[in-house]
């Protein structure tokens, strides 16, 4: 009798139960991986948005303390009633206020015009002060009160005074705030020195560029709120009004008043 021999071979490829079992788990998984990257894009822009904010507040509150930190200084001069503002200022600030605040819209040395930028029911802050450069009134001093002040080379190039700056000069007991007329920073010339310098300075004499600095917060050129600076000594120039810092949306200051004479102060507004 003759016998057939028959092979038998293992089946090749999936069925579609298995692609169909295959492709739910692969949407699982890419779905899981998927979760995973978006998660953690959006806590890596949480992260750098914060850190930014961060970042604003910490310069803006350096800008700030920076100059309310100067605000009064004027060198050793500090018999106020004696200072004479010369040369007419665009504003005409007293040495009494050194620092002073108001809420958007109210009263202050601005126009209404730019009263207006101040975004609403953010407050604004003035300081004045004088910055230490080193410069001292070379000899022989100024003959009469029209002469130019001449100071030395290296003092010059730190006080870096030019024309339109404020400049405050003083012998320790008399003072006087004007404005520079030229560009020569080595030797200033300026509006007559009238009543506290009489007779011209004497060489010695401190010389300091004067600032007079409002804070406030406006919109900035991205259309957000931003903190702005205003020179107050040359509204009149394209960079009177500075943006500063991005993203800052709101100023509120508190003064500390002394209403008992003891120094330290005792009441907050």
């Amino acid at each position: 009798m003759k016998t057939t021999n028959m092979r038998f071979f293992n089946q090749n490829g999936l069925t579609l139960v298995e692609i169909l079992v295959a492709m739910v788990l692969g949407t699982f998984l890419i779905g899981g991986v998927l979760e995973v990257y978006l998660s953690n894009k959006q806590t890596s822009l949480m992260q750098n948005n914060l850190s930014e904010l961060q970042e604003n507040g910490r310069a803006a509150m350096n800008i700030l303390a920076r100059d309310i930190r100067m605000a009064g200084f004027h060198g050793d001069f500090s018999f106020r009633t004696n200072t004479n503002i010369v040369d007419a200022l665009p504003i005409s600030p007293s040495l009494d206020s050194i620092v002073s605040g108001v809420d958007s819209g109210q009263p202050n040395y601005w126009t209404a015009a730019q009263q207006a930028a101040v975004v609403p029911d953010t407050d604004v802050i003035t300081v004045m002060f004088a910055r230490p450069c080193g410069g001292k009134l070379q000899p022989p001093g100024m003959t009469n009160p029209s002469s130019p002040i001449p100071i030395s080379a290296n003092a010059a190039n730190n006080c870096n005074i030019t024309a339109g700056d404020a400049v405050f000069i003083t012998d320790n007991s008399r003072a006087d705030i004007f404005l520079a007329t030229n560009n020569n920073a080595t030797n200033i010339t300026h509006a007559r020195l009238l009543n506290t310098y009489g007779t011209g300075a004497n060489a010695g004499s401190e010389i300091f560029p004067y600032f007079i600095n409002s804070y406030y917060i406006g919109i900035g050129a991205n259309n957000r709120p931003a903190l702005f600076r205003f020179d107050n000594v040359r509204p009149g120039l394209g960079v009177s009004v500075q943006e500063l810092i991005e993203g800052i949306e709101d100023m509120q200051i508190l003064y500390g008043i002394n209403t008992d004479a003891d120094i330290a102060p005792n009441f907050l507004c």
